[in-house]
Order: C-alpha cells, then structure tokens, then sequence
C-alpha cells in the first residue's frame, strides 16, 4: 500500500484550505499503518495532514477527543472524506526519547483526568474477537486471549493506543495524538500500552503501575491487561492483512506480538493464584 502523490495531497489541502496563498508538502510522516500523514506548509505555517486511508465513519467522534487540551489543535476535518488537519507542534515523539516510568505514571494520571467520559465505550474484548475473525486467526494466542477472560474493573475516557509515535513531547508539556481508538476503558490498557512502546522491562512496568495506582497493582489483572493488549495488535495485524494491507510492518507485528504474548502467558501462569 503506497502513500499519495504529492500532487494529490497537495489537491486535497488547498481544498481544505480554499484561502491559502500557497501550500508546500514538507514530507511524509511514517508510522500512520492504516493512515497517511504528511507535513505540510499553508503561508508559513505548518500542519499535519491526516488522510483517512479508509473513509471511516467514526472520525467525528475522533474529532471530540481532539478538542482537550492534551491533543494537538483541530484546525479542519473533512466530514465528507474524513481528513484531519492539525497544526504542527515542535518537540520529540516517544520514539526520540523516553519516559521514566514513574513519568510515564504521572503523564497517565494527567490525561485519564483530563479525558472526559461518556464520549463513546471502547470494548477491548468485543473488538479484539471481530478482528481475529476478521482476520481468520486460529492459532495459539487466539486460546490465550479467550482464556484471560479480562473484563475492564474500573472505565476512564482512554487512548488505547499510546505507543510513541503517538505521544509527542512539547515545551508545554506532552500531547497525544491520533484518537482514532479512543473510548471508555480500563486505565490499565493504556498503561500497558504505553509500557510495551517504551520497551521497559517487567519490572518497570510493574513500578509504572504501582506510581499509577500509588499502591501495589494486581499482577494477575496487571499481566492479563497487557497480554490482552498484545492480543489486540495481533488481532488487528492479522485483520489488516485480511484486507489487503500488505506493508511489512504490519506482517512484522504479527510475529512480535505473538512472541511476547507467548512470553507474558508463561509469566502469568507462574503467579500465585
């Protein structure tokens, strides 16, 4: 699957922007799997073009969770073809430098805070179910998923997907991007999400949690969340290769995430029940 032209983005922009005196495309931004980014120029100033890959029908809802102070700002979405336009902040990704995880606690307090409720519920379970058979999934971690059994214990307005190229580091603090999956769920999905795209060690997850909580985390709940995340990056991974996304990363996910739900699965078995 290969990203626009310049020539077409550029079209979509200027539509976008019918006021602009000119518009330049800076480059393409990698990481969006099932979008394409692109930073762009409009009379001096820059943005970033979100280009809907899919038509999704729930961007307007998106849209609300872009409106809090711990998103970039919405500049225009196209509700016909569901485009985003945001302007452009200055600062790292998570992919260019780390939290601690007593940092990453604190940085999850403020937005599960900060996020309001009652915008739309985010069943991890539900999805996670749709997109294995979606994507004609039967193997090993299709069993270990259905065996977890995992039900949220305590719902927050969430991200659910806070791996770094999501997660940007400005002068004023740290903005979350990209609220396609954003809904009502368990505080700890994000955690975990957030502690497998910053590679810590179980240990540093474990210490993440318990400064979230600010006491000691439940390591069955604590170990079955993050399993039960790794099983929906393999679900949707095995999804979009159903529907034709044939990019390598995503092949890739499939692979890794498979080996780590293996890994956690013989953790958590070895836990005092």
């Amino acid at each position: 699957m290969s990203y626009p032209a310049d020539s077409e983005v550029l079209q979509i922009a200027y539509e976008l922007a019918p006021t602009a005196r000119e518009i330049n495309v800076v480059r393409y931004l990698p990481g969006g799997w099932s979008n394409f980014n692109f930073k762009i120029e409009i009379d001096g100033f820059f943005f970033v073009l979100r280009l809907s890959s899919s038509g999704r029908q729930d961007a307007e809802v998106e849209c609300q969770y872009l409106k809090g102070e711990y998103a970039p700002d919405l500049y225009v979405y196209d509700h016909v073809r569901k485009h985003i336009l945001t302007r452009w902040m200055t600062g790292n990704t998570l992919d260019e430098q780390s939290l601690t995880p007593t940092q990453a606690a604190t940085y999850l307090q403020s937005l599960h805070t900060s996020v309001p409720r009652g915008i739309r519920a985010y069943d991890a379970v539900e999805k996670i179910s749709s997109m294995y058979v979606n994507g004609n999934a039967n193997g090993r971690e299709v069993e270990i998923f259905e065996e977890m059994g995992w039900q949220p214990r305590f719902l927050s307005g969430c991200h659910n997907d806070l791996n770094p190229q999501n997660l940007f580091v400005t002068e004023n603090g740290i903005k979350t991007l990209d609220w396609e999956m954003g809904g009502d769920n368990d505080p700890l999905f994000d955690l975990a999400g957030l502690c497998y795209g910053q590679r810590y060690s179980d240990e540093q997850c474990i210490a993440c949690a318990n400064d979230y909580v600010q006491e000691q985390v439940d390591l069955d709940f604590l170990y079955r969340t993050r399993i039960v995340y790794l099983c929906r990056e393999n679900a949707w991974a095995f999804e979009q290769v159903a529907l034709g996304n044939q990019r390598v990363e995503v092949k890739d996910q499939i692979r890794v995430s498979r080996i780590e739900i293996d890994r956690l699965y013989e953790i958590w078995k070895s836990l005092p029940k």
